[in-house]
């Protein structure tokens, strides 16, 4: 089928290129009065059968026209409809510059406002396209800016957000996982910014340099189909025919931490040349955001059997400090020929995060409460180029494109200290503590207890918990991740052309190659318990980190306490640090979480920086750094994957009615490098690590997966498009590695990764009844159903048995008993589905100050259901009284992990001359976020409501406008529950953000 398949793709060429008649071109642009460019417009030449809709510029071009007169018909909502004589000429290239007029009321003329412009270029482009998707048009980017591209999508049907420090960064769409959408620049794929899966961070796309957002919901045999939740093309912004100047200046505070240090600058310029065929668009901003967050995350509960009662046994909760500083830049090159055109991007991005949290466990279930201070500067950078060819010969277009993406992740040096308990008694020995505890109640129940230190000058009393030092980890990582793309498209018009019926064919192919190296280094000092006996080349880390003149035999200390003095002197192997002295002196405590938590005491991160640099000075120090070698080596990996894809698909039009059938070819082959290792003999983690080596592992696979599309437009008003596709999801990079570490027993499971994971097979039902007018403006009702087979899960414990250690390549018979936790595809079908219902409409028809008004609306109802595992090892004997373990596999019946139930997002805007204000309501229901066997553990976020505010000012006379924006006005918060008593198990907290600026344009 394959060689069938690009045979007819050549035949097709050969027959295209014969064809390249002496044919006229058509070319123009539709704007409205005030030269505002019109996209999506609908552009129909009467008695040749054929017609085109404007790009986001409002530009077309119409190949390969006969000689002679005609009439061209040019529609668009909410405008009156415009029709041209033109007359063409062999070889002749004609351009008209279409000027439409918004319709009357009562024969009064109309004024469209700045928002609702901006949705009628939105509900335009979104009726022009085949397949079921989402736009959101350059002048609502441009006119009332979002924080970022993020927040812009989140606005669309079916769309909820995944925040970070506040803003969103990632996508869950139709209530799959940011994975399962594919992000891409002008057309090009976006590299993952993610080390682990293939998300992409959006929060790096700032959203002045778009013209124009695209969610593709269905996909055609044209695009890739590794996106079954969706495809989001960003379309960069080009030069317009007039010279532009812009620049933004904003201030903005913070609430959480009192931060009145946000800035954000935009500098942008754009001019044509050559008789505006040559154009240069150039962009650059620097942004400050302050994104902290006070946080309760990851609280662990427990039952010992289903009708048991909730115990409590871990509840943490951080303070983060996190200040994030962006730059982006961008410059696009385009060039407009006769019938040629080019368009080459550039755009980057750098994001430097530095990040200081302070932390404290409640552990119940070992009766003690850690504390930890965490600190690392983390740069994420991603460059992405690409041109794009656009060539007209005759009937046939080709439009090709070759592109390159890269991302890179890095992390210097996480430094991570915690301390604990020293005698594990902060928590009643009675069980029945437990139970059913809440954690915001947590604290009353510690017990604490009056303290004494003693230094040479002084005598600290404190009332609280007396702690030890445990490790000081300093990790450093790099994710770097490149794309080469190349592909190109073909489409012949016409191939067939009767007076009610005509074809258009269109196939192509891609070739992409993707480079992943991912590598980490772990260092870590056990500053309790390592102390040699001899105390040789111990002095260093007492002198110089107390910066004090101390001796050996020295019983008093300013810095040390007498009890840390006494340790040193005394030098036994199971002697610890105090963590006291290392206590911050300046900040004691801290209340989070309106109050709900207290931190206390804090670990200073200064004096953890210091101790940092001395053990890195000082490697001979009785108290140094080991290499974690197993985790320095064991996940490490790089490796490729070579991507090739072609298809085929045709439009057929009879009438008012549209079928778009297609095929898609994929093939893709892996090659990746990883480690593994035998560390079965070691009992500590700083015990030097030998047994390793590196292997290879490459796959293939392909797929033929079929694309049908109907689009019926019975009616002027009325729009009903349908959609039947096959789309894939490949595993996460990290799950395919061929990862392999044989643990000591005393360790824990052994690392296992299941390299021949199969890609997730998506089939998807779309269906959309759109009703459209100048009035109403568009109303739409979409519904949607995807069954995913070979779902990809983590078994949990599984235990390796004799049957199956052929299975487990890399794995000896000595590990059968042991059990192993991995990636593992679904024998059962997963199936989501949901109804999405949109309303876009403005009121320029009203009298008076009504007409200013523009209102979105849309509400998404999503299910989905999935099985998930409860694996249960079972230890027998067999008839020879030798062990035998089996997996028994249970399963429950859930929504999928991410999934909400209800979405609704409402945007109510108003235009009155140079005033805009624009407020934005977003409700999300619960979502499934953990999975759990005992149905009372479960976990589902709750209800989050939010609201934000933008409002700007022009004044005209200078060219400049004032604006203000108020993100979460309401100051919500995200949670997340367990569904006995909705005890918690995550809360963050991230405060108002409020932005004041001032934009001129020259």
């Amino acid at each position: 089928m394959k060689r069938l398949l690009f045979s007819l793709v050549a035949f097709l060429f050969i027959i295209c290129k014969l064809d390249a008649l002496n044919y006229g071109i058509l070319t123009g642009k539709t704007v409205d009065e005030q030269g505002n460019p019109l996209p999506g417009a609908n552009i129909i030449v009467k008695g040749l059968n054929i017609g085109t809709a404007s790009n986001t510029k409002g530009e077309f071009t119409i190949s390969s026209m006969p000689p002679g007169k005609y009439e061209v018909m040019v529609s668009y909502i909410g405008y009156k409809t415009e029709k041209v004589e033109v007359s063409i000429k062999e070889n002749e290239v004609k351009f008209l510059e279409i000027v439409l007029k918004v319709s009357p009321v009562r024969g009064k003329k109309v004024v469209v406002q700045a928002q609702a412009l901006g949705q009628i270029q939105a509900i335009n482009q979104q009726m022009s396209l085949s397949n079921i998707a989402n736009v959101v048009s350059s002048k609502q980017i441009q006119e009332l800016p979002e924080a970022n591209a993020a927040e812009a999508i989140g606005r669309l049907p079916g769309v909820s957000l995944q925040r970070s420090g506040g803003e969103g960064n990632k996508l869950v769409i139709r209530g799959l996982a940011p994975k399962y959408s594919k992000i891409q620049i002008n057309g090009i794929t976006m590299s993952p910014t993610d080390s682990y899966d293939r998300s992409t961070d959006l929060s790096m796309i700032s959203q002045y340099m778009l013209s124009g957002i695209e969610l593709y919901k269905s996909l055609t045999a044209d695009k890739e189909a590794n996106a079954t939740g969706g495809v989001v093309n960003f379309v960069v912004r080009e030069a317009p025919e007039e010279p532009r100047f812009n620049v933004i200046i904003q201030g903005g505070y913070n609430d959480l931490k009192s931060y009145f240090g946000n800035y954000k600058v935009v500098v942008s310029g754009s001019r044509r040349f050559f008789n505006n065929r040559l154009g240069i668009f150039l962009q650059l901003d620097a942004e400050r955001k302050d994104a902290s967050s006070e946080e309760m995350g990851n609280n662990e509960y427990s039952k010992e059997r289903e009708d048991g009662p909730v115990l409590t046994d871990v509840v943490r909760v951080r303070d983060i400090e996190r200040r994030i500083n962006r730059y982006n830049g961008t410059v696009v090159l385009d060039y407009k020929g006769v019938a040629t055109k080019i368009k080459a991007n550039t755009f980057f991005s750098i994001k430097k995060t530095t990040l200081n949290e302070h932390g404290i466990s409640f552990n119940l279930r070992w009766r003690n409460t850690p504390i930890s201070a965490l600190a690392e500067k983390n740069a994420l950078g991603v460059l992405t180029n690409s041109i794009d060819i656009e060539h007209y010969i005759g009937k046939l277009c080709i439009n090709s494109s070759l592109g390159y993406s890269i991302s890179k992740n890095s992390t210097p040096g996480q430094l991570y200290l915690w301390a604990v308990d020293i005698d594990n008694k902060s928590f009643p020995p009675n069980v029945n503590v437990r139970q059913n505890l809440h954690p915001y109640d947590i604290q009353n129940v510690i017990v604490l207890d009056t303290l004494s230190y003693t230094y040479e000058d002084r005598v600290e009393k404190y009332f609280g918990i007396d702690r030890k030092l445990g490790d000081l980890y300093r990790r450093s990582y790099d994710s770097d991740g490149r794309h080469l793309i190349y592909k190109i498209d073909f489409k012949y018009r016409d191939i067939v052309n009767l007076p009610s019926f005509k074809v258009d064919v269109k196939w192509g192919g891609m070739y992409k190659q993707m480079i992943r190296k991912y590598d980490q280094d772990v260092l870590y000092a056990m500053l309790s318990g390592q102390l040699n006996q001899d105390l040789i080349n111990r002095d260093a880390y007492f002198y110089e980190f107390g910066e004090e003149d101390l001796k050996k035999g020295d019983k008093l200390s300013t810095f040390w306490c007498a009890r840390n003095m006494s340790y040193w002197n005394l030098g036994a192997g199971s002697s610890y640090i105090l963590a006291y002295d290392l206590y911050d002196r300046d900040r004691k405590r801290l209340y989070i979480m309106d109050d709900k938590f207290l931190i206390e005491p804090l670990l200073d991160i200064d004096l953890m920086k210091r101790l940092d640099d001395l053990l890195q000075d000082n490697p001979n120090d009785s108290i140094e750094y080991y290499e974690n070698q197993k985790e320095s080596v064991i996940y490490d990996y790089d490796g490729s994957e070579t991507y090739y894809a072609g298809y085929l698909m045709f439009t057929l039009k009879w009438r008012s009615l549209t079928f778009i059938p297609g095929v898609r070819y994929e093939k893709n082959v892996t090659k990746y490098n990883g480690y593994r290792g035998d560390a079965r003999d070691l009992t500590q983690d700083w015990l030097p690590f030998r047994k390793w080596y590196k292997t290879k592992k490459r796959r293939e696979n392909e797929f033929y997966l079929p694309m049908i599309h109907l689009v019926w437009k019975p009616k002027k008003w009325l729009n009903i498009k349908a959609g039947y596709t096959h789309t894939l999801q490949r595993p996460n990079y990290s799950d395919i590695v061929p990862t392999v570490l044989i643990t000591n027993p005393i360790s824990g499971p052994i690392v296992w990764h299941n390299f021949n994971l199969e890609p997730e097979k998506a089939r998807n039902y779309d269906l959309e009844l759109a009703l459209v007018s100048s009035k109403i403006g568009l109303f739409s009702i979409s519904g949607f159903y995807k069954t995913i087979r070979d779902m990809i899960y983590y078994t949990g414990n599984w235990v390796i048995t004799n049957e199956e250690i052929d299975f487990f390549e890399g794995l000896d018979r000595k590990t059968i008993g042991r059990t192993v936790n991995f990636a593992k595809n679904n024998e059962y079908e997963a199936i989501d589905y949901g109804v999405e219902l949109q309303w876009m409409s403005n009121f320029w028809y009203l009298p008076g100050m009504l007409k200013g008004l523009v209102l979105n609306i849309n509400y998404t109802r999503n299910f989905s259901e999935t099985k998930y595992f409860r694996n249960r090892v079972i230890v027998d004997f067999d008839e020879n009284f030798n062990l035998i373990y089996k997996n028994a596999d249970t399963t429950y019946t859930e929504r999928m992990v991410y999934q909400p139930d209800h979405i609704l997002n409402l945007t109510v805007g108003y235009d009155y001359k140079g005033f805009s204000m624009r407020w934005t309501f977003r409700y999300k229901s619960n979502i499934f976020t953990n999975t759990n066997w005992y149905s009372d553990l479960r976990g589902y976020s709750t209800k989050f409501f939010r609201h934000d505010l933008s409002i700007r000012q022009k004044l005209s006379k200078y060219g400049m406008e004032l604006y203000l924006n108020i993100s979460n006005l309401n100051n919500e918060h995200e949670e997340n529950v367990i569904k006995f008593e909705h005890l918690p198990i995550y809360e963050k907290y991230y405060g108002r953000v409020i932005d004041l600026g001032i934009k001129y344009e020259l």
